[in-house]
């Protein structure tokens, strides 16, 4: 009987020791996936914020979001430099710009926007780049490409 009930209790301290590390698991499990969706949010408004500089000719704005190491090639093939790229938006006009689909993956301190825009009427695909620094997400670097039809 004595045997018996010492095996009963060792199986539930065995049973519970092994709840309690799935439990921590999934506990980790949920706060990763907490954590890269709030950083996906992140990217999300950063994008909005790129967007509206790009049209308000925010050249301030534009330093502000984009790493010293900055380089962009648009849809013509035209590649520019941090510099160069507001330079441009210091009297370049955008009619309109919108950001149709965004999906975010985010690795560690990289994060990758890839999606579909329409700037002035033209339909593009776009991959953008972003690095976290010293806990900042800045844009490094992105590409347009003119969707063929449209």
């Amino acid at each position: 009987m004595k045997q018996a009930l010492s095996i009963l209790v060792i199986a539930i301290a065995l049973t519970s020791l092994t709840l309690g590390q799935g439990a921590q698991k999934v506990e980790r499990e949920l706060t990763a996936k907490q954590t890269a969706n709030t950083e996906e949010q992140e990217i999300l408004k950063l994008e909005e914020t790129f967007r509206l500089a790009k049209l308000q000719n925010d050249v301030r704005s534009l330093d502000a979001i984009l790493e010293s190491g900055f380089i962009e090639t648009n849809q013509n093939g035209n590649t520019r430099d941090k510099g160069e790229f507001k330079e441009l938006f210091t009297s370049f006009m955008i009619g309109t710009l919108t950001i149709d689909k965004a999906d975010v993956l985010v690795k560690a301190n990289t994060a990758i926007v890839r999606g579909l825009q329409t700037e002035n009427g033209d339909r593009m695909r776009f991959t953008r780049v972003y690095v976290k620094q010293q806990g900042l997400w800045k844009l490094l670097a992105c590409e347009q490409n003119r969707v063929s039809g449209g």
